[in-house]
């Protein structure tokens, strides 16, 4: 069985937290200034931000 198979399918949240990092480039400024700071308005882009902040099981960290 190779790698890809037993991946789980991403989540619509992953698909957002993805365009999130792209699109402010989250991980440059952690490098940089060691925090990325970021408000609701923003996460609502892509998703609600109510729902992009909630974690529904362990596997998912």
């Amino acid at each position: 069985m190779s790698d890809l198979s037993i991946q789980r399918q991403k989540s619509k949240n992953d698909i957002a937290w993805e365009k999130l990092f792209q699109k402010y480039h989250i991980l440059e400024n952690i490098s940089k200034i060691g925090f990325f700071e970021i408000d609701s308005a923003s996460i609502n882009e892509f998703r609600e931000s109510r729902l992009m902040a909630m974690l529904l099981s362990a596997s998912r960290i």
